[in-house]
């Protein structure tokens, strides 16, 4: 019976993979459009607090009175003498932009997926480098406090007095810099969503649909031509078959733990998040929890990928009976298989289509390649077919 006649009765059920790229192209937009509109919201705010710094320090140079107010402090001030605070706002006047600065790449670092442990420890790095700035801050703060409270005191006692104090020259330089800070914020930054490299990642696997499924459609178009011996095909297949087999049930029983660690993990992730970072210990803590998850995460990939291994095989053995037990089977059991791998290469031929990822016109469907060699040892489509299988999920989780 011709293949031809037979394709209507085929399902393409061994390409398990997606049936639209284009749904994950377009999450891939999503994910970054997302990242992109967080960072520019958090470079407008920083923006803003600038300025407003800006616009607070040439009040203060002009002698308005209520501007010297909001220099007012919950510290208190009475702890530092007017010497000290002058020292203190000399040395600390470039916290501000420093500050603005290790905001700015916080707020890249956090639009970053974390991906691996560098990601996370560059995260909490820039995090633990804001609160050192703050810190810095803070003293300046309480610092222009003092001073702010004694140019008041010199105002009492003689109001020209205070005004010349306060356009002395250091108050000139607090201007520069807290106005300088606006100019060096520069623009918006771009979130690295890595994009292309998911979106090549897409290409590479959807690829590997094809040339696998390719390769075993043609070996078993070949045994189904009687090209190749049948039973030769499966005494060279059933070893590195059940290495695959064997290697997957160990797998299933070292990583049974995963899935409850992966519920803990993140469930302590989610306490370590919702506690406020107020020590750099704080910090330290939310790092561990999110490389926990990434550990626990791994580990459950790994699993899930082995169970499929083994539901792939059991699936197998209940074909072959099914197969055994009927006789008067519609198709041939050799002639279903090659009818079947010929409708999952087209449906994996039909779904690269859409990519790569933002292209204008359907990319062409690769060209039939040369059946290859025979080898012995030939891994079965379905159980390549898992692995790829696993790496995609990995890949869209992301």
């Amino acid at each position: 019976m011709a293949l031809t006649q037979t394709k209507a009765a085929c399902s393409p059920h061994l390409y398990n993979g997606p049936a639209d790229y284009n749904k994950l192209c377009a999450d891939l937009d999503a994910d970054c459009k997302a990242a992109n509109d967080a960072l520019a919201a958090k470079h407008a705010a920083l923006l803003a607090e600038l300025k407003a710094e800006c616009e607070r320090q040439k009040g203060i140079l002009a002698g308005k009175e209520d501007t010297h107010a909001e220099e007012k402090s919950d510290v208190k001030v009475e702890t530092m003498d007017v010497s000290e605070a002058r020292e203190t706002v000399s040395e600390f006047a470039h916290c501000r932009p420093e500050l603005a600065e290790a905001k700015q790449q916080l707020a890249r670092e956090e639009a970053t997926p974390n991906d691996s442990s560098d990601d996370i420890n560059r995260e909490c790095k820039a995090k633990k480098l804001v609160m050192e700035k703050e810190s810095c801050v803070a003293k300046l703060i309480a610092a222009e406090a003092v001073l702010a409270k004694e140019d008041a005191q010199h105002k009492e006692e003689s109001h020209e007095e205070g005004q010349a104090a306060s356009a002395l020259p250091p108050q000139e330089e607090k201007v520069r810099i807290a106005c300088q800070a606006v100019d060096d914020l520069g623009g918006v930054p771009t979130a690295n969503c890595r994009q292309g490299d998911k979106e090549d990642a897409l290409l590479r696997q959807a690829d590997q649909y094809i040339e696998d499924l390719l390769a075993e459609y043609l070996r078993q178009k070949a045994i189904l031509e009687g090209q190749q011996s049948d039973h030769s095909d499966e005494k060279a297949d059933v070893s590195p078959e059940r290495k695959d087999v064997a290697a997957a049930k160990k797998e299933v029983a070292e990583d049974a733990h995963c899935p409850p660690e992966l519920e803990k993990a993140l469930a302590e992730l989610s306490k370590q998040e919702s506690i406020p970072d107020e020590t750099t210990s704080d910090i330290d803590a939310e790092c561990q929890a999110k490389q926990a998850v990434l550990e626990a995460q791994a580990c459950v990939d790994r699993l899930r990928k082995a169970e499929r291994v083994l539901v792939i095989e059991d699936q197998q053995h209940a074909e072959e009976s099914r197969e055994e037990d009927q006789a008067a089977a519609k198709l041939p059991p050799q002639e279903k298989i090659v009818c079947e791998l010929k409708a999952a290469l087209d449906a994996a031929r039909a779904a690269r289509k859409s990519l790569p990822c933002g292209s204008e016109d359907s990319s062409p469907a690769p060209a039939p390649a040369p059946e290859p060699e025979k080898k012995s040892g030939a891994t079965r489509a379905t159980v390549t077919l898992a692995a790829v299988a696993a790496l995609l999920c990995a890949l869209v989780q992301a």
